[in-house]
């Protein structure tokens, strides 16, 4: 199963890496390092050193993304 498969899937407990997220969303790393220092995008978690991201976290942004873009355009 992808990742992208895997975001809003059952196992919603699953973390994932600043990479995986890069993958999911099609954008550089380094745009997730930026949202994290603006305090925007997707909720990061620290786990000691490390950075990840809960999938359902992941997923909830998303649809909050498309919610935004659907009153936009519904505008």
């Amino acid at each position: 199963m992808g990742i992208i498969q895997s975001v809003p899937a059952a196992n919603e407990e699953r973390l994932l890496t600043p990479e995986d997220v890069s993958e999911v969303l099609g954008i550089p790393t380094k745009t997730l390092a930026n949202w994290r220092s603006q305090r925007i995008g997707p909720l990061p978690l620290r786990i000691g050193a490390h950075v990840r991201y809960r999938a359902a976290d992941l997923a909830d942004w998303i649809e909050q993304q498309a919610e935004t873009a659907r009153g936009w355009m519904a505008s």
